[in-house]
């Protein structure tokens, strides 16, 4: 008899002991097959950790002699992918990260860091030395560290897919007990939480198109204490990158709402010109958007329509849409 699964958010502990499972492999599919990084914002309890399990699974060269076990009567394991199998998977959960002592936090920060990549070096044994172990873990920049691997796997032809559930646990936790400003101070300029999201983005994304700015950019955005981000709302026959809206927190001091529009360029274009023209006569097109301007999302903000234009992770060109 199958069991019901209370709490259990491993998708191989999930398939090995029997319990029901809602099929939504076929979505691998989906996603790999979109022109455009597909952001699903779900609230807390809603399979999120579940799902990326399932990922992980899919995508861990470890597991491909298990690959029929574990998605063989599923959706995408009557038609996988050409990616199936395909990658070393190295995985953050900041919910495990201590947080009691938060003068202390980036130790802790960089202690559990070292140690998941300890870990993943241990399961890919057969791809890094004994040397390139003691290089990797030796590095005091854990940026450093990261490229390292990174580069290491690359010169042998293999790829990495990097997972980070549990994102903004202990940043939550900074605001909370400590206020906005300690919040910013690990999140903003030159703070060890925003440093660590700046190396994996210019190590992992070695495709550097608009999905990936548009991922990380609101990874970031997200760790702010003023405003909710809404990636990819429908609005006009389109789908703006992100739309910043205030947060309904007390005495929120947020006077404005911000749409924006990303684009990327390619790495031998000359001009940024024709990026910005695109993005915007798309910005034009969404404000005039009646559900728009008469949504409650806005409050009582003004709604400002900006452009962001990258090229090779680099920002290049930036504005605000003129009336």
């Amino acid at each position: 008899m199958k069991k019901i699964p209370t709490d259990v958010d491993n998708f191989i502990t999930l398939r090995e002991e029997n319990y029901y499972f809602y099929d939504k492999s076929g979505y691998i599919r989906e996603l790999e097959a979109q022109k455009k990084f597909i952001l699903l914002v779900r609230p807390r309890r809603m399979g999120k950790t579940l799902f990326s399990s399932m990922l992980m699974a899919y995508y861990d060269i470890n597991l491909k002699n298990r690959f029929h076990e574990l998605f063989g009567d599923l959706d995408i394991g009557e038609k996988p992918t050409e990616w199936a199998n395909q990658y070393m998977v190295l995985r953050f959960d900041f919910s495990h990260i201590n947080n009691s002592d938060i003068d202390i936090l980036e130790k802790n920060f960089n202690e559990y860091c070292r140690a998941q990549i300890s870990e993943f070096i241990r399961q890919y044994d057969y791809v890094f030395s004994e040397d390139e172990r003691i290089e990797i873990l030796s590095m005091r920049d854990l940026k450093n560290s990261m490229v390292h691997l990174v580069s290491i796997a690359h010169r042998k032809k293999m790829k990495v897919f990097l997972s980070i559930d549990e994102y903004d646990n202990f940043t939550n936790t900074v605001l909370a007990a400590r206020g906005v400003k300690a919040h910013e101070a690990i999140t903003h300029g030159e703070g060890f939480y925003r440093t660590f999201f700046s190396g994996c983005k210019g190590t992992f994304d070695r495709i550097n198109t608009e999905p990936q700015e548009q991922a990380f950019l609101r990874g970031l955005l997200c760790n702010n204490p003023y405003y909710d981000v809404w990636p990819e709302l429908e609005l006009n026959d389109g789908f703006c990158d992100l739309l910043l809206v205030p947060k309904t927190v007390p005495e929120n001091p947020a006077k404005y709402s911000y749409l924006i529009e990303l684009k990327h360029m390619g790495s031998k274009a000359k001009s940024p010109d024709a990026k910005i023209k695109d993005a915007c006569k798309q910005l034009r097109q969404y404000i005039s958007d009646a559900h728009l301007a008469h949504s409650t999302l806005l409050g009582n903000t003004t709604l400002i329509p900006l452009y962001l234009v990258f090229r090779n992770n680099k920002l290049v060109a930036k504005g605000k849409l003129m009336s």
